[in-house]
């Protein structure tokens, strides 16, 4: 939701509209991430944009109408430091090795 709203109103149109069983994954950060949940949706933008979390979609309804099952939406922009220095569970692994 952070990432791209239009992204998650289309995956759960179509796994409601999809004649079967329907899985959505999503990202959600957590109070043991170690950030300041208040920027939640900030985080979720982060892991879409240096690739932590692609925004991918597979229909397999969209083999009948010619077209490809899966798609990819959004892919890596830049490093992950955003993400990763900003959560502990990353960040603590550097003072250990230290």
């Amino acid at each position: 939701m952070g990432a791209k709203s239009q992204q998650t109103l289309d995956a759960f149109r179509e796994a409601e509209a999809y004649e079967g069983p329907s899985l959505i994954l999503a990202y959600s950060q957590c109070i043991a991430h170690g950030i300041d949940m208040r920027f939640g949706m900030k985080q979720q933008d982060l892991a879409v944009a240096c690739g932590y979390w692609p925004l991918l979609r597979f229909n397999p309804a969209m083999r009948s109408v010619g077209r490809a099952r899966s798609s990819w939406i959004a892919r890596a922009r830049r490093f992950p430091s955003g993400l990763c220095y900003n959560e502990v569970r990353y960040s603590s692994f550097g003072e250990i090795a230290s």
